[in-house]
């Protein structure tokens, strides 16, 4: 049985690799998004991958990056139709719909935004057929770049639907199925967590698990237990028992 450590001190915050690490995919994400800018006219690109691979942070790079060049939303379960998608833009606004039409909404949401600008939607694999084709339209309309993200489901309902599938497969469609070695890596580089067998071990922690986001919760309870000490196997192994990621052979 893993041996379980006590918090040594829980105020202690020594630096820690879970800020934005430029992996992989991060990279892979950024290219596209890079090659979309570099177009004169609207682009869609569709970005669909595990949940916890690191999808909502590079985007949350690019924005910062982008400043006002871009707009951020994330879509939640329910709000996948074109009533509920352009509510929720206006209200980004300062806007009501107050009984506007559809096409009345389009009009009002292309201004606002913007041409030239970048539209992100997080979390599209909420939406609705008739809601990614209104978005669609309404990025054309206006003139600007639109980004749908989400899990690997999104994959499907892009293919489903040939005016987005065509456009997406246009502009380097990005499909991560889950976290390479290569961005744990990344993720604990320049830390004492970064030598080649604690890079294994968080890597299967990840592919059993929440991927990414694992891998930042097992190194921050590390770090936790082991207080001013530099944490080292046992502090990870205790980690990993206590927040219930170990299966069967990691911990072997």
């Amino acid at each position: 049985m893993a041996q379980h450590l006590r918090i040594a001190n829980a105020d202690f915050r020594p630096r820690r690799p879970d800020e934005f690490a430029m992996t992989e995919t991060a990279q892979d994400i950024l290219r596209s998004l890079e090659l979309m800018r570099s177009r004169p006219e609207p682009s869609l690109v569709m970005i669909s991958g595990a949940p916890g691979v690191g999808k909502s942070k590079a985007l949350e790079y690019f924005c910062a990056q982008e400043g006002h060049g871009a707009l951020y939303w994330s879509i939640a379960n329910g709000e996948g139709k074109p009533t509920a998608i352009s509510e929720t833009l206006l209200r980004g606004f300062r806007q009501q719909a107050n009984g506007m039409s559809l096409s009345a909404r389009r009009d009002m949401l292309a201004g606002f935004i913007g041409r030239g600008r970048v539209l992100i939607l997080d979390e599209a694999q909420y939406l609705e057929p008739q809601g990614a084709e209104w978005a669609r339209a309404l990025a054309e309309d206006g003139e600007f770049h639109l980004v749908l993200s989400g899990d690997l489901s999104l994959q499907a309902l892009v293919n489903k639907m040939p005016p987005l599938r065509s456009r997406v497969h246009a502009n380097r469609p990005v499909i991560v199925k889950h976290a390479s070695r290569a961005d744990v890596a990344c993720m604990v580089e320049g830390s004492t967590f970064a030598t080649p067998a604690t890079i294994d071990l968080l890597h299967a922690v990840a592919r059993l698990n929440a991927e990414l986001r694992s891998v930042e919760s097992v190194t921050r309870l590390a770090q936790l237990f082991a207080g001013q000490d530099q944490p080292g196997p046992e502090h990870l192994k205790a980690a990993i028992a206590d927040l219930k990621l170990a299966t069967k052979g990691v911990l072997e």
